[in-house]
């Protein structure tokens, strides 16, 4: 090969890469808002012949229909193009983008038609940087972009040169989905106490749009009219407050030849109830879950669409069972209203532990006290005012639960295992019994140990703790809580406890070992002990976990109450088995419950 084939390779060689890292840094540094490159990448790595369904709007949309849930009920195969902003006059190019899937059914979301109209720049970019490189991107370059300045333009080229200098603003997010997102699905809306408005809506006098919404969607039904697949224009459950508009919309859609459905005139064939919905135009995940459910089962039936859970060989199931699960764990680990958090996990592949700290029960009205009914639990905390209180629902069914009395002064605590032989142990106190909560699974302490009913959630299929979290059902609120506490392990040798102190000697007393606030004293052994007894001076005004472990995890449980009647250091005596030795190869000394400072005097076997 000559000198000159060899520097033209060169060349060639030098420019392919130099294009490549140009496409990687515009794929990085380019910035939607919210998760749009992900929601884009998902659809166009999505075969033609798997997609049934293109799903495109804004908000409204991205937060009501969810993929994953449409394809676990009904086997529906559905790509969303929705989410955060998408301004009204991106509908055509969006079609227009969905046809490359060649979908059976395009969903319109019709509330998105009175949208902004290309008026917030960051919404244009959305789009503009994400859409592949094609003709219909220059043309919704050209249409989106014909107000904005010369710099603002330079996205319609090549989104680089204007998002170039970014580099200290990169996250997690620039690098994968945030953990809200699945597949386009916008899990964010988790409380609401408003109910959507119902079939009234539809009965609204007609409201005609301005002259520029007007158009639009004139273009939006010219360019439905060339799609090879049906088109429906859908309005999620909503207030009702742009009713007139929606049917303006509907007069108009439904003179084009296409079908129309807004479902806020299904709301109790949804299944709809207070929680499901958060207000103006978004659904909580609770009853996104329920409109997708409906709506692709709805969809599936009028448009004959396949059920792809049948199929052999489909390509996307892994993909829609595995967001399936992941959406269902994030949906737990977001739960705050303690009514919809015991029904997500109303499922025999979850276990709970519950544990009561404090006060739980002044808070309990007759709905949430029979939500918990429904879970299993026979007794609950209501009535019982200030009273210790345990419950473990293991696979669906009641395993263990047992209650004090009201402002008992009686801690109570259990062991065992759940059904796939996880260990556990748990305990509860009242405000007279200790103030604090307590929930051990395979070693590890979860409790949150807040005011109220504490729950740690155990999936049964991956074998974890997904969830710990307490609701302060003292309170009407019911409050939701995460948090583990952390307490910083204070590393002691047996030798400095080792000397004997004298009974009722000062807790600080020089050789007294000083736990400070957040911590707790960890008593490691160089080779595996065995007990019957264990002897332990204690400052007696104070409550103690004494967790006997094995490689870090907790093997064994007991506890110090507090002596308010003594005063400085006390011994107290633990027995440990009757029947034979336990094993350990360190000791916790955990301060619960603290009336100043606490220490540790003495300790042996």
């Amino acid at each position: 090969m000559s000198k000159k084939c060899v520097d033209l390779v060169k060349i060639v060689l030098f420019l392919l890469l130099l294009i490549f890292f140009v496409y990687v840094l515009d794929r990085i540094l380019a910035n939607g808002t919210d998760n749009h490159k992900y929601l884009f990448r998902d659809f166009y790595r999505a075969s033609a012949d798997e997609v049934d369904v293109v799903y495109m709007g804004a908000s409204s949309a991205g937060w009501s229909w969810n993929p994953a849930v449409a394809y676990h009920e009904n086997g529906v195969g559905s790509q969303l193009l929705a989410s955060e902003r998408h301004p009204a006059d991106a509908f055509p190019y969006l079609l227009k983008e969905a046809a490359i899937k060649h979908p059976d059914l395009y969903i319109v979301d019709a509330e998105q038609l009175l949208g902004s109209l290309s008026g917030d720049f960051a919404a244009v970019e959305s789009i503009l940087i994400n859409l592949r490189r094609s003709a219909n991107r220059q043309d919704a370059a050209a249409d989106m972009l014909e107000n904005y300045s010369e710099e603002e333009q330079q996205v319609r080229y090549l989104p680089l040169l204007y998002f170039h200098d970014r580099w200290k603003e990169l996250s997690r997010r620039d690098f994968e989905p945030v953990d809200y997102d699945f597949m386009g699905f916008s899990l964010r809306s988790v409380t609401g106490t408003a109910m959507p408005q119902g079939r009234e809506q539809l009965d609204a006098k007609p409201q005609e749009l301005s002259k520029e919404h007007v158009e639009n969607l004139d273009e939006v039904l010219r360019v439905c009219k060339q799609l090879d697949g049906k088109v429906l224009f859908v309005i999620a459950p909503n207030d009702g407050s742009a009713a007139g508009c929606y049917s303006y919309i509907r007069d108009r859609v439904e003179e084009a030849g296409f079908d129309y459905l807004n479902a806020s005139a299904y709301l109790e064939e949804i299944g709809m109830e207070p929680g499901d919905f958060e207000g103006g135009g978004h659904l909580t995940v609770y009853g996104a879950e329920k409109y997708t459910a409906w709506l692709s089962g709805r969809i599936a039936q009028t448009y004959g669409l396949a059920d792809r859970r049948k199929e052999q060989g489909y390509q996307q199931a892994q993909r829609y069972e595995q967001t399936y699960e992941a959406y269902q764990k994030e949906k737990i680990r977001r739960g705050v209203m303690l009514g919809k958090y015991l029904e997500t996990i109303s499922n025999p592949q979850y276990s709970a532990l519950l544990a009561v700290r404090d006060e739980a029960s002044a808070g309990l009205g007759e709905e949430i006290t029979e939500k918990l009914r429904q879970f299993g639990m026979e007794q609950t905390p209501a009535g019982r005012y200030r009273a210790s209180y345990y419950a473990v629902i293991d696979q669906g069914n009641l395993l263990l639960e047992q209650t004090a009395e009201a402002e008992s002064s009686e801690m109570l605590q259990a062991s065992g295992s759940l059904a796939d032989g996880t260990p556990f142990i748990i305990q509860s106190a009242g405000l007279a019994a200790g103030n604090y909560a307590s929930i051990i699974v395979n070693g590890t302490e979860y409790a949150v140990n807040a005011r109220g009913i504490n729950i740690v959630v155990y999936d049964n299929l991956a074998k974890e703790v997904i969830d710990s979290v307490a609701f302060d059902t003292c309170v009407p609120e019911l409050t939701a809580v995460r948090g583990i506490p952390k307490q910083e392990e204070l590393e002691a040798e047996m030798s400095v406890l080792s000397e004997p102190k004298e009974e009722g000697s000062a807790w600080n007393d020089s050789g007294n070992l000083i736990i400070p606030e957040g911590h707790m004293v960890n008593v490691s052994f160089p080779n595996m002990r065995s007990a019957k007894k264990l002897h332990i001076s204690l400052d007696a005004d104070d409550m103690y976990q004494i967790q006997l472990c094995i490689q870090e995890k907790i093997h064994a449980l007991y506890t110090v109450g507090q002596d308010s009647e003594k005063a400085g250091l006390r011994t107290v005596t633990l027995e440990l088995s009757t029947d034979g030795s336990v094993e350990f190869d360190s000791i916790r000394i955990v301060p619960v419950q603290r009336n100043g400072g606490c220490s540790v005097g003495y300790l042996s076997m």
